[in-house]
């Protein structure tokens, strides 16, 4: 059969035109769909909240239950990564907590555990005025022990004059020129029971010769009185007898330093004081301080190529919700455009020349 170039010009261009009608629907939709794809979110999927929990198992050299870990496989979106590239492990100081040393006692027998020699603590010195009945003795009695089985224990009575004192002290070796922290610890009890009834007149008293001297009545002492008042001598409140605390910061001299610590009767009287003393201590007043030390910790750094720079990074999945890019939207939507505006430029060129 003989097909006239004119027929078969004719059949190619209702031909061209078919395809161009039909792509057009096809294009369009395609460009909508990828346009909204900018717009999805995309989130981490989650652990569901109900499922099996692992159950303990044995450890094989020890035999204790131990917990099994529970390894998160989709706890975190992908993240791009590129391919086979040389890595430089970089390494970055960290900090870590170093425990501070013990601080270190200097008062011998500062809680009076060690034991007594005639009624005083082993470490330590006695003194007394007299016209009173004065006395040491080594307390267990709970009711007045701040901590272990023992306090150092002063006793006052019988006072023929006023202003009647008994004490011990201790010296000890410290740095010159360093601040430390004194503590005293203890309750002072006598027959009239309180500060009202006897009218303060039951006190105690610590003073330091920072010479290290053995003289408590040396006028380089200056005695500081401590806060506490008195209580029943024998017969402790409900709740207990109530137990002292003072603490102070001195600053050393020189390579020793003496501490005393007296009871006061102010008054005459037969009446008797208690004083109890415990858990005695004599630091340096500031702890070490937490340190940083450097700990290895690899970072992954990409090398450069062989032009001496550094490749780009490939873009990241975003960490939470977020629009995945989709890079050339924008072209290929154009493109598209530009294509089909041909097809039909290259129609009606066609008819035109056809009609000429």
């Amino acid at each position: 059969m003989d097909v006239r170039p004119d027929a078969l010009r004719r059949w190619v261009t209702a031909l061209a035109v078919v395809v161009v009608l039909l792509a057009l629907p096809g294009m369009a939709v395609y460009a909508a769909t990828v346009g909204e794809i900018d717009t999805i979110p995309w989130t981490a999927p989650t652990r569901p909240e109900t499922g099996p929990t692992p159950s303990p198992r044995p450890d094989t050299e020890s035999g204790d239950m131990v917990e099994p870990a529970i390894v998160d496989d989709i706890s975190a979106p992908p993240t791009a990564t590129a391919a086979a590239l040389p890595v430089t492990p970089v390494t970055l100081p960290t900090t870590s907590r170093q425990a501070a040393p013990q601080a270190s006692n200097l008062i011998v027998n500062g809680s009076f555990e060690e034991g007594f020699v005639e009624g005083i603590g082993i470490g330590w010195g006695r003194f007394a005025t007299a016209s009173v009945q004065a006395g040491w003795q080594a307390d267990t009695w709970s009711a007045v022990v701040f901590d272990g089985e023992h306090a150092q224990l002063l006793v006052l009575k019988d006072a023929t004059e006023p202003d009647r004192y008994v004490g011990i002290f201790q010296s000890v070796t410290v740095a010159p020129d360093t601040d430390y922290t004194l503590t005293l610890r203890g309750l002072i009890r006598s027959d009239e029971g309180s500060i009202d009834a006897s009218n303060y007149g039951y006190r105690l008293q610590y003073g330091i010769d920072y010479a290290g001297g053995g003289d408590w009545q040396s006028p380089d002492i200056q005695w500081v009185e401590l806060p506490w008042d008195e209580q029943p001598r024998t017969a402790p409140s409900p709740g207990g007898y109530r137990q002292d605390t003072y603490a102070t910061t001195i600053r050393s001299q020189g390579p020793r330093l003496t501490l005393f610590i007296r009871a006061w009767k102010k008054w005459i009287g037969a009446a008797e004081g208690n004083y109890d003393l415990d858990s005695v201590s004599l630091v340096l007043a500031s702890a070490a301080p937490v340190t940083a030390t450097p700990s290895p910790q690899p970072v992954v750094t990409s090398a450069p190529d062989a032009s001496g720079t550094a490749p780009t990074p490939a873009p990241q999945m975003p960490q939470t919700g977020g629009a995945i890019p989709i890079v050339g939207n924008s072209a290929l939507v154009a493109a598209s455009v530009a294509l089909v505006v041909l097809l039909v430029a290259g129609v009606l060129w066609n008819l035109s020349r056809r009609r000429a």
